[in-house]
């Protein structure tokens, strides 16, 4: 899923669902090195590297501003989780 440019959360009764940040790099960290979750995300299925997610989550960031979207992921909570 992806906001259009200026739109940072999306919000309903029960979820909340924002843009990936800077901060969000331990969550990606940990999840990208699951070989259960690699699996599904990458060609081959192999875990990545903490310099590898930091790497991807740059690129992330950046596209917010080159293409004027974002990615909505990790943002996706609970509001009694918050």
């Amino acid at each position: 899923m992806t906001l259009a440019h200026g739109t940072d959360r999306l919000e309903s009764a029960r979820l909340v669902l924002r843009r990936i940040a800077p901060d969000d790099l331990p969550f990606f960290t940990h999840i990208h090195a699951l070989p259960e979750v690699a699996q599904y995300l990458y060609p081959g299925g192999r875990p990545r590297s903490p310099e590898e997610s930091a790497a991807w989550l740059q690129a992330t960031l950046a596209s917010y501003e080159q293409l004027a979207l974002g990615y909505l992921l990790r943002s996706c909570a609970r509001k009694t989780e918050r």
